[in-house]
């Protein structure tokens, strides 16, 4: 069992060091900047959460996301949500690529940056 969730960080070695550095900075981030960074359209996605009204600017599903997490009572749980879905989004580009075990340089490249990208 341990061996079959192995056997891709072996296969993916290199890809596999770029994630765990992209997780390393991350964490760095998010313990570095505890309060997350407010923009201005930050409270108008919390107050669409809050109040479940869509917004006639932007009408995305963001709010709704939001929505989930305000349980929790915690930025810092949105912070480390967006934190996670930049990796995954990385990782869904490779995934992605053709080739199986042996990825082109094309596709590490184009998914390296994602993974390095902090979005709010």
């Amino acid at each position: 069992m341990l061996a079959r969730l192995v056997r891709p960080f072996v296969t993916h070695w290199q890809f596999s060091l770029v994630v765990a550095a992209a997780v390393a900075v991350r964490i760095v981030v998010v313990l570095g900047y505890p309060p997350i960074l407010w923009f201005s359209d930050s409270y108008n996605y919390l107050y669409d959460a809050v109040t479940h009204i869509p917004d006639q600017v932007r009408p995305n599903g963001y709010p709704f996301l939001l929505d989930l997490l305000l349980p929790l009572h915690s930025d810092t749980a949105i912070g480390l949500l967006q934190a996670a879905m930049g990796v995954v989004v990385g990782v869904a580009i490779y995934e992605g690529c053709p080739g199986g075990a042996r990825r082109c340089l094309r596709c590490r490249c184009c998914s390296t940056p994602t993974n390095y990208t902090w979005s709010t």
